[in-house]
């Protein structure tokens, strides 16, 4: 699917984005979570964060996100406390 591709979910419709996590191109609706992002990677324990620039801001995996094409992540385990 690309970004004008659509799928009807429920009463509406959802437009489907290709992002990057982690170099990696993943297919997520473009209104979805952090933990839809991550399972959609196939990494769903990891940590995520939005690129942008130079910085990486976190993403919840309950938090809603609105992503755009082409938009880069990075997913990282999360550490461990010493």
């Amino acid at each position: 699917m690309t970004h004008s591709d659509v799928q009807a979910e429920g009463t509406h419709v959802v437009r489907e984005v290709e992002i990057f996590v982690n170099k990696r191109r993943v297919q997520v609706p473009a209104r979805t979570t952090g933990a839809a992002i991550l399972a959609e990677a196939g990494v769903p324990d990891d940590q995520l964060f939005r690129v942008e620039g130079t910085r990486e801001i976190p993403i919840g995996a309950d938090q809603e996100v609105e992503v755009h094409e082409g938009e880069r992540f990075v997913a990282t385990p999360p550490i461990e406390p010493a």
